[in-house]
């Protein structure tokens, strides 16, 4: 109880007490008389009056209590003494709390009332009552005010109850009288005096109007004051969030403190960020803020199907004050995260929304309309621009790593290439060397020794024109080989006969078979294959793959094979020869490839042969494929080509 209702029940104590023994005097008095002074009666007399009183002290004193504060009331007020009083307050409190908390308790104490509630308009510019939070209740009163500057004076029940909108409020809150509270033609709240069994008199309404200037000032400075406070923590905040984005990479941790940020400045119950997945038609919830254990975010809402639709096309935020009956709503949506009112605001990075955050009031029921959109959406965009430059920063980092990983994959290929190179050089120095050495050898000997016989004579130009050969063999595998490497390498497309080039092939090839007692045979289910293909680089190719299976077959057989299909055919090249094992089968088509046996039975070779008719048949959209059971087993070269 109040100090100064306590004082009051104090006074009409004593009050009581003291009217109870003049009636105690009275009535002895009265009694002795009427009994003569008798002493037998004095008792009796004494007894039961005391009891008397003692019965009627409650009554009494409850009837003293209501005539003393009617004569209280209807004595004038002053309104000087009330207006010192409240300057007192304001300049020894600041906190809106404690201020309205003595207001009240002085204007009950002066004036009666059993209560007085202060309403002032919030940060969201809504009107509550500032210590019971009574929002709804004043909603009618607060329209009246609003429409009607003329209303900004004190309020009596008489005039109140003569509007029909506020007949049951008034009613029901038992209203005596309204201060409205006004500054520059700005409402900033008002004052609801209750209860009392009293009928105001014009002194009180002529006080509370006296001092409601003072009253609107005071708060309306209150208001700002805290304005002013919630600003300099909202500042503090975006600060703190922009820092954090300054100082860290992490977008987790940037999204968090955003998460944060929203619960404490806006001070909404829940919070909830969803972020749009890759495929630009679904979002996901990411963070969650007071959100409950037994909801699970694991749920994706298809933006076609969701009020998301509408914020991702207008890039707008949106308040629904009931999702239950919003037709935009999807109820299965809300269900999942058992919300009644939200409200959503978009994230936008560079005109495109890339997530939403959705805040409501489920546990405390604040309205939502409440909530400072202009915040929520400067705290939308921070996070958007957090996500966004964590974004870029992970192409750039994996930019630089695909960057790092073809430089090192480059530097290795070069490497390769100058080691390629050099053998190249050492490769083609020895290969050039030894049929050179052999012509200047012969050409030497001829010259020098004039007198030779025929028969010596032809043996030389006979050793110096195979080595000639040679020379030329070696030239052209190194041409092919460099040709072949340049990307932009020329194909000549014209329509040939296959079966026609395979048996120029077998007859340009055959003496060599010949030579190394090698039978060379052509098996072919077509007699012609009609096919646009560049022949010379063709024709080089098999001529290179059927040479290659002659120097590395002795006293055997090479079959050229020939099948057409649909829409490709193949060409198999056969041999008995020396076989391939498993491990050469992966490096046989790499340049400069050749094994031990395959240097001994052809030391002369160069290494290029498979590779240059591996890189033409690619050149022509072709492959090639090799299958050996082993060494000394033969071998069989397929050649695939479109037709």
């Amino acid at each position: 109880m109040p100090a100064h209702r306590i004082r009051h029940q104090y006074i009409y104590t004593i009050i009581t007490i003291g009217v109870l023994a003049v009636l105690y005097e009275i009535a002895v008095r009265t009694l002795r008389a009427i009994t003569q002074h008798q002493p037998f009666f004095e008792p009796v007399i004494y007894g039961a009056t005391g009891v008397v009183l003692l019965v009627a002290f409650a009554p009494l004193r409850t009837i003293i209590r209501q005539y003393t504060r009617r004569l209280i009331l209807r004595v004038s007020i002053p309104a000087d003494h009330i207006e010192e009083k409240l300057v007192n307050i304001f300049a020894q409190y600041t906190d809106k709390n404690e201020l309205v908390q003595h207001v009240r308790a002085l204007l009950m104490s002066s004036m009666g009332f059993s209560d007085v509630v202060v309403y002032l308009r919030s940060e969201a510019k809504q009107f509550e009552s500032v210590l019971d939070n009574e929002t709804s209740h004043g909603k009618a009163l607060r329209s009246f005010l609003l429409k009607d500057q003329d209303a900004w004076h004190v309020l009596t029940r008489v005039e109140l109850m003569h509007r029909p909108e506020l007949h049951d409020y008034v009613l029901k809150k038992n209203i005596h009288t309204v201060v409205p509270l006004a500054v520059n033609a700005t409402l900033v709240g008002w004052i609801e005096c209750r209860g009392g069994r009293m009928r105001l008199v014009k002194d009180t309404v002529d006080t509370l109007e006296h001092v409601r200037t003072l009253l609107s000032v005071t708060f309306h400075r209150v208001m700002l004051d805290v304005k002013f406070a919630i600003r300099i923590e909202q500042l503090v905040a975006l600060n703190r969030i922009s820092q954090t984005m300054n100082s860290s990479l992490n977008v987790k941790e940037t999204l968090e403190s955003v998460m944060d940020s929203i619960i404490q400045l806006l001070h909404v119950d829940r919070a909830l960020m969803y972020l749009m997945n890759p495929d630009g038609k679904t979002f996901a919830p990411r963070i969650g803020r007071g959100m409950s254990e037994h909801i699970r975010l694991d749920f994706t809402v298809d933006i076609s199907k969701s009020i998301f639709s509408h914020v991702v096309k207008y890039r707008q935020p949106m308040v629904v004050l009931d999702a239950e009956h919003d037709p935009r709503v999807n109820k299965m949506y809300a269900g999942f995260v058992q919300t009644k009112s939200f409200v959503i605001v978009p994230m936008v990075s560079k005109e495109k929304v890339i997530g939403v955050i959705g805040v409501d009031n489920l546990h405390s029921g604040k309205a939502v309309s409440e909530i400072n959109l202009e915040l929520l959406v400067t705290l939308a965009n921070d996070a958007a621009i957090a996500l966004t430059n964590s974004r870029l920063y992970e192409e750039v980092h994996n930019f630089n790593t695909i960057l790092q990983e073809r430089i090192d994959e480059a530097t290795k290929h070069l490497r390769a290439l100058l080691e390629m190179k050099s053998h190249f050089l050492s490769v083609a120095s020895h290969q050039l060397r030894t049929p050179t050495t052999v012509i200047k050898g012969m050409l030497s000997m001829v010259e020098e020794d004039p007198k030779l016989s025929e028969e010596k004579l032809r043996e030389f130009v006979h050793h110096a024109y195979v080595s000639s050969g040679r020379l030329e063999r070696i030239v052209n595998e190194l041409l092919s080989a460099t040709e072949l490497e340049d990307p932009q390498i020329r194909v000549n497309l014209e329509k040939i006969d296959i079966v026609d080039l395979i048996r120029g092939i077998i007859a340009h090839l055959e003496p060599l078979a010949t030579q190394r007692k090698n039978t060379l045979t052509l098996n072919t289910e077509v007699e012609e294959l009609m096919t646009m293909t560049d022949k010379y680089k063709l024709f080089e190719a098999l001529s290179n793959l059927v040479d290659n299976a002659i120097r590395y077959t002795k006293n055997g057989t090479i079959t050229v094979s020939l099948v057409a299909r649909a829409e490709h055919y193949t060409i198999s090249v056969t041999d008995t020869g020396m076989g391939v094992t498993r491990e050469e089968r992966e490096k046989i088509f790499d340049k400069f490839q050749r094994g031990q046996e395959g240097i001994e039975m052809d030391p002369n070779g160069t290494g290029l042969g498979l590779y240059i008719v591996k890189r033409t048949l690619e050149v022509l959209h072709g492959s090639i494929d090799v299958q050996s059971a082993g060494r000394g087993k033969g071998a069989t070269f397929s050649v695939t080509l479109p037709k």
